[in-house]
């Protein structure tokens, strides 16, 4: 089957905007730059890692093979988590690895593809609102707060409540955006005219983000006001504080945690607002491809890179780890002017060193090697699993939920 090329260029906006976010912090401070990768890189990764959810299933459920479904999804994920969990084992550096967050997600959203279409809308609209509250209650109750997004090996109860509630990237709140991912893909997929459907989604997304926005700035100057007349400071700096990443968890709970869109909060606001950014960058590449019955010269190291999303981005933390290591200049308390103009130099050979791997990749026309051992791994541990006689039809919402045609998709 074709790939999906708007999807895997997507892939490469997430990877790079994530690259920026975590190399170019020195750059623009406080400028478009921050304020573009606040938050949205790493949301349109996880709403993509929902297109990565229903293309790895829809074999096994167009055949009603679900438990192999299952048993692939998890095994993904599984397969995703330990790799985070190895990349402890580096030398230090100051980035928030993603991956053993995205790999719990990843099997949530392994039944979440089973949900039918609508039902599974809705759920997700319910869960935006309760998870940022959840996440809240539990940040307080287990004193959560001061791990600032971290990740606590402790313990197994530390290591379970970091990691779904209030981790850096939450696999509550990422289990979200997975999902949403979901809907999307089968509204994609499913569709007889995908730029119409791209454009209806896409427009629809982006009143969604404004009316976040709006909210989110109306709740933060009233706050900011309130907290100023308390004397916790002036309000241009409580201003600023709520802007900035609160590292998984609302700062506040209440209606606070709901409509205060700080970046990496989870709120609910936050989640529209990023996740809808998100679905409008997919969307709009959905029709800028559409045409496409190939995918230009120039433009295929950049898929494949986006297609190896996985290889390139572990190659991206490997190499920002030694790179700060063989700099000599201690993580916290060093000569930070050094750091960030050895991080804002890295990220351009870095960048060039992801697309030679591309233009590897695409000449000798292979995939990334992480990509194939997820792959290779899950299809032969989910093949394991006795096949059912079930209809596909019986499966996640019936024929609606499962029709991909002959483009439907990437692996």
């Amino acid at each position: 089957m074709p790939r999906l090329v708007a999807i895997d260029l997507a892939r490469f906006l997430a990877l790079i905007g994530m690259m920026a976010a975590h190399l170019l912090v020195g750059f623009n401070e406080g400028g478009w730059l921050e304020l573009a990768t606040a938050g949205f890189p790493s949301t349109l990764f996880a709403v993509l890692g929902g297109f990565g959810v229903v293309f790895s299933t829809r074999r096994y459920l167009s055949h009603g093979l679900i438990g192999r479904a299952i048993v692939g999804g998890l095994t993904r994920g599984a397969i995703v988590a330990i790799i985070g969990l190895l990349m402890e084992f580096l030398p230090e550096h100051p980035i928030a690895v993603i991956l053993v967050y995205y790999g719990i997600a990843i099997m949530v959203a392994s039944f979440l593809v089973l949900i039918p279409q609508l039902p599974l809308f809705a759920l997700l609209i319910v869960a935006s609102v309760i998870s940022p509250l959840l996440n809240f209650w539990v940040a307080g109750a287990t004193e959560e707060f001061a791990s600032a997004g971290t990740l606590d090996y402790s313990g197994p109860g530390q290591f379970l409540v970091t990691t779904l509630f209030t981790g850096t990237y939450p696999a509550l709140t990422w289990s979200i955006y997975l999902g949403f991912g979901i809907v999307l893909a089968r509204a994609i997929l499913n569709s007889d005219n995908r730029p119409r459907t791209a454009l209806t989604w896409g427009g629809a997304a982006a009143g969604v983000w404004v009316v976040a926005e709006v909210v989110s700035r109306m709740q933060i100057s009233r706050v900011a006001e309130d907290l100023a007349t308390q004397g916790y400071g002036g309000i241009e700096e409580i201003t600023e504080s709520l802007q900035g990443s609160s590292f998984g968890t609302p700062y506040f709970g209440g209606w606070d945690a709901l409509l205060i869109a700080s970046p990496h909060s989870g709120s609910t606001t936050d989640i529209m607002r990023t996740g809808g950014a998100s679905i409008v960058v997919i969307c709009i590449l959905i029709l800028a491809c559409s045409r496409m019955t190939n995918t230009p010269g120039l433009l295929k190291p950049v898929a494949k890179v986006g297609a190896t999303p996985l290889t390139s981005y572990v190659l991206h933390i490997v190499m920002t780890a030694y790179a700060l290591a063989a700099l000599g200049e201690p993580m916290y308390g060093g000569d930070y002017g050094r750091i960030y103009s050895m991080l804002s130099i890295a990220f351009w050979w870095q960048l060039a060193v992801i697309l030679a791997l591309g233009i590897i990749l695409t000449v000798i026309n292979r995939r990334g090697p992480l990509e194939t051992l997820v792959s290779w791994t899950s299809k032969s541990i989910a093949a394991m699993v006795p096949a059912k006689t079930a209809q596909a039809t019986q499966v996640a919402g019936g024929t609606d939920s499962l029709q991909f045609d002959s483009n439907g998709g990437n692996t």
